[in-house]
């Protein structure tokens, strides 16, 4: 009788076990999901956390709980930082406005554009623009750069939580 315990007590904890993994995983899933997600969807002015979470099938409460947590900063401020950071290139090299660079990459106006640029660069982009007017940077590596980073950061936390798990999962 006492083995039978012991073996229903380890069966329980590999349970628990199990069911904790697979909890991490699909976060982790989610995390990519989101960011891929919002990666093809960032033009879309009207894109908000319902339409995210029904694309997940996710509470949006949960959605921001999740995101939050686990890369840091909110989902909105998020977003903002990805339009913010992907109309830089054209607002240094086209000749667009800043209302059509702000609709363009998903804001309602230049107003909210012109806001949300200052919080992160501590200038308009029309002060940014004239600051960085003559520099010999090459944007198109800028680009590719700033997406590469993005990107590894996030593979890098999923596959840091799938080796987490794994690790975990052997020493039990």
């Amino acid at each position: 009788i006492k083995i039978s315990k012991l073996c229903y007590f380890l069966i329980s904890c590999f349970k628990i076990s199990e069911s904790i993994d697979n909890s991490k995983k699909s976060k982790s899933i989610y995390i990519k999901n989101i960011i891929d997600y919002l990666e093809k969807n960032y033009r879309n002015e009207n894109l908000n956390v319902d339409e995210i979470s029904d694309y997940l099938g996710l509470s949006s409460h949960y959605v921001l709980k999740l995101f939050k947590e686990n890369i840091g900063i909110g989902l909105v401020d998020y977003l903002n930082m990805l339009r913010i950071n992907h109309s830089i290139k054209t607002l240094l090299t086209s000749k667009k406005s800043i209302l059509e660079i702000a609709i363009d990459f998903g804001f309602n106006n230049s107003k909210t554009y012109s806001r949300t640029f200052k919080k992160y660069y501590n200038l308009s982009p029309g002060e940014y623009k004239k600051t960085n007017a003559n520099s010999n940077i090459i944007l198109s590596d800028i680009k590719v750069n700033d997406d590469f980073l993005i990107k590894e950061f996030i593979d890098a936390y999923v596959n840091k939580n799938q080796l987490d798990e794994n690790l975990k999962s052997k020493e039990i």
